[in-house]
Parts: structure tokens; sequence; C-alpha cells
């Protein structure tokens, strides 16, 4: 996203995108997260979307720790290959 990718630059006062990472978490969102989202935010029931969306995150804590862990991996392997 190059609007994120240009506020970070702005943010850390350099002109390169070294260090920064836009993972996509879409993948880890499952149904109850999906549900809760919508009822917060179109419906605006926040006191009902909460729970579901905390549900669902608890749920889905698994895949959303498999992203972090991947992604953790491929910064290690990235500045492994920058002191080559």
């Amino acid at each position: 996203v190059p609007a994120l990718a240009d506020l970070y630059n702005i943010i850390n006062n350099i002109t390169d995108n070294k260090g920064l990472y836009l993972v996509d978490t879409s993948s880890a969102v499952n149904t109850l997260m999906a549900i809760g989202g919508f009822l917060s935010r179109r419906v605006k029931v926040v006191a009902i979307a909460r729970p579901i969306v905390t549900y669902g995150t608890m749920k889905a804590y698994r895949n959303i720790a498999d992203i972090v862990k991947k992604v953790k991996n491929q910064i290690k392997e990235d500045s492994l290959n920058l002191n080559k």
C-alpha cells in the first residue's frame, strides 16, 4: 500500500522501505470475526459485536500466531541476506 509506505518513510525520515513489512492477515479472519465486525461497523451494535469478535479472535489465535511466526522468520531471513 503506497500510502502506508510513504507514511512510514515520513515518520522515520528515510527514503526506502527497508524494515517495513505490510502483511495480509485476512486469511486469519474467521466468520465470527467478520460477523462481529459487520455488526459493529454497519449495524452499530457494538455491545453485541465485541464479544463475538473477541471469541472469533480467540478461535483464530493459532492462525494469527502462525502469520506472526512466518513474518518473523522472513525478517530474520531478510536481515541475514542484507549482511552478505
